[in-house]
C-alpha cells in the first residue's frame, strides 16, 4: 500500500490532446476519493477527492476539458465497503451499540479484537475478510439515502458520465434499484456499470445496471490463447455463449476488457 507513482487529475488533463489523437472517447478512473491506501478502495470520505490526485476544481476542469474533446468520464463507486477512517465506522468504534451507525454495518460481535485484520472469526463482515474494509449494509434505508445523495452530488457537481460499481454483485438489489432512479433523475444518459465476474442477468433487467464488465468474454479470449488444447470451434462457442447471455440492448453497451 506504500507505493506511490505520482499520477493525478492534472496529469490526465495534460494528456487530453494525446488521448483524443488516439481516438479515445471514454475514460474510467479507479477510486479518486480520500483514502490512506494507494489503491483507494478503502474510502475515508466519499465527498472529498484525495489530495494526492487533486481537488474539486481540478475535477471540474478535467470533466469540462474532456467533454470539449468529445471524451466522457466514468468514476468508481466503492459502496460495498468503506475504510476504517470512514466517519460512521469510527463512530461505531467509539460508541459501539449506542452508535446511530451501528446498523450501517454487519457486526456480529462487539466489542471485538482489533489487533487482527482478518475477519474470518465473523466478528463483522468485510471485503475479502480484510478488517480494514468493513462491509456496508446496503439494505439499510439510511445507507441507501446516503449514497443516493452522494451520487446525485457527483453528477450535479462534476457532470460525470458514468459510475462503475465496485463488487457490484455484493450490494443489495434494492440499493441498486434506488440508486438507478436517483442517478437517472440527475442525468438521464448516465452509464451505470457493475463489476460482476459471471452471468449477470439478474442485474440487467432494466432497473439496475446498464451493463457489466464482460469478464466471460475476457475469459473466453484468455482461455483460447493460453490453453493450446482449445480449438477455434471452442473459441467460437465461448464467444457465442457470451453474446447470447444478454439482450441485444445490453450487448451494445457491455464493458469489454482483455485483462
Amino acid at each position: 500500500h506504500l507505493d506511490r507513482y505520482g499520477g493525478d487529475l492534472r496529469g490526465i488533463r495534460e494528456k487530453i490532446p494525446y488521448l483524443k489523437d488516439l481516438g479515445i472517447t471514454g475514460i474510467y478512473l479507479t477510486p479518486i476519493f480520500m483514502s490512506p491506501s494507494n489503491h483507494k478502495y478503502n474510502t475515508t470520505d466519499y465527498y472529498k477527492i484525495d489530495p494526492e490526485f487533486g481537488n474539486d476544481e481540478e475535477m471540474q476542469l478535467l470533466v469540462k476539458e474532456l467533454h470539449e474533446a468529445g471524451i466522457r468520464l466514468m468514476i468508481d463507486a466503492v459502496f460495498n465497503h468503506c475504510g476504517e477512517e470512514f466517519a460512521p465506522w469510527k463512530d461505531v468504534m467509539e460508541n459501539g451499540r449506542n452508535s446511530r451507525y451501528f446498523d450501517w454495518f454487519f457486526i456480529e460481535q462487539f466489542p471485538f479484537n482489533t489487533q487482527t485484520k482478518d475477519t474470518r472469526d465473523k466478528r463483522y463482515a468485510s471485503f475479502a475478510f480484510h478488517g480494514g474494509m468493513p462491509k456496508l449494509n446496503t439494505n439499510n434505508p439510511e445507507v441507501v439515502t446516503y449514497f443516493k445523495e452522494l451520487c446525485t452530488y457527483w453528477i450535479e457537481k462534476w457532470d460525470i458520465d458514468g459510475i462503475r460499481f465496485d463488487v457490484g454483485n455484493e450490494v443489495s438489489h434494492y440499493f441498486l434499484k434506488e440508486l438507478r432512479k436517483a442517478c437517472k433523475s440527475a442525468k438521464s444518459d448516465i452509464y451505470l456499470l457493475g463489476e460482476i465476474w459471471h452471468d449477470s442477468i439478474p442485474w440487467l433487467l432494466g432497473d439496475e445496471f446498464d451493463a457489466v464488465m464482460n469478464y466471460p468474454l475476457e475469459q473466453s479470449i484468455h482461455d483460447f490463447y493460453i490453453d493450446k488444447e482449445r480449438t477455434s470451434r471452442d473459441f467460437a462457442c465461448g464467444i457465442n455463449r457470451c453474446y447470447s447471455l444478454y439482450m441485444k440492448q445490453t450487448n451494445r453497451v457491455l464493458f469489454n476488457l482483455l485483462d
